[in-house]
């Protein structure tokens, strides 16, 4: 079998043996991606499913648990969110402890649909903003409800680069992301503004079905963090694919379509537009921090 696997992370044996607990045709693997290639496509009784790895140290099983029934929940009230799948032994998370490092795998069923394209023009349509706009806004809205059962999950200021050694950082800039930060706790915090996010919900990270509905294929990133954050994320991919003649047209076409379908869904007060365009800001500088660690 033919499979390409990052040795510094994960070796042939063990992702065939995730494979198998999943009853899947080991000789049918692909790596298909992860920023730590850790997920793979796999067959299964003529159907195509999806295998992510996560090493325990780095992610705890508990939050990936939290993840799942985030998403089973999601699914339930109406979105199209992958279906996870249960092991042989009919666990959705399987433990491997296998050298060089413990692992656990969770699967999926694959689903349907090709990766939104906004390079391509012709997919500058109101309509997909304004759909992408009112996935965001029922998710927010469904957030609140499911938010107090997730207090394990990462506050805003928590993991990803947060407390992170930035010494090749320029003074300047540590000072503005520490400016920023200052300015962020100053924000209220209610069950209306703060809770669980998806914190990379972006119109080119969905999949587009044939029905022309939005799948959400990736919620591994999940934080606890104001719902306008998670908006400024979906905002600055877009500014940053626009060249600076593009940018006052189509970002305002963009803008006002995706907030139409966003308040179809959930609510947002005047005060919020303000935050959503400091958070652009601040995601920027985020990015730039990113690079560095």
């Amino acid at each position: 079998m033919s499979l390409k696997v990052n040795i510094n992370m994960w070796i042939r044996e063990n992702v065939v043996e995730a494979c198998r607990r999943f009853q899947g045709s080991t000789s049918s693997l692909e790596l298909i991606g992860g920023n730590h290639e850790h997920v793979y496509s796999y067959q299964r009784d003529g159907k195509i499913y999806i295998l992510k790895l996560y090493s325990i140290a780095a992610k705890d099983p508990r939050l990936i648990e939290i993840e799942l029934n985030w998403m089973n929940y999601l699914r339930e009230n109406g979105l199209d969110i992958p279906r996870p799948v249960t092991s042989k032994n009919n666990h959705f998370i399987e433990m491997i402890a296998m050298l060089p490092l413990p692992f656990s795998a969770v699967s999926f069923e694959q689903l349907e649909g090709e990766p939104f394209n906004l390079t391509k023009r012709s997919s500058w349509q109101d309509r997909f903003f304004r759909q992408f706009g009112q996935v965001m806004g029922k998710i927010h809205r469904l957030s609140q409800e499911f938010s107090t059962s997730c207090q394990d999950l990462d506050e805003w200021d928590e993991g990803e680069i947060y407390h992170r050694d930035f010494s090749p950082v320029s003074r300047g800039e540590l000072k503005k992301w520490e400016q920023l930060k200052a300015r962020i706790r100053t924000f209220p915090k209610n069950p209306e503004s703060y809770g669980l996010i998806i914190n990379d919900l972006r119109i080119g990270s969905c999949l587009l079905s044939r029905q022309e509905h939005f799948a959400i294929y990736d919620m591994t990133r999940i934080k606890r963090h104001w719902y306008t954050y998670d908006i400024a994320i979906a905002l600055h991919e877009v500014r940053e694919l626009l060249q600076p003649s593009e940018y006052e047209d189509l970002f305002t076409r963009f803008l006002l379509a995706f907030i139409e379908g966003y308040r179809q869904e959930n609510q947002l007060d005047s005060d919020q537009y303000e935050q959503i365009e400091f958070f652009i800001e601040f995601r920027r500088l985020f990015k730039e921090l990113q690079r560095w660690i």
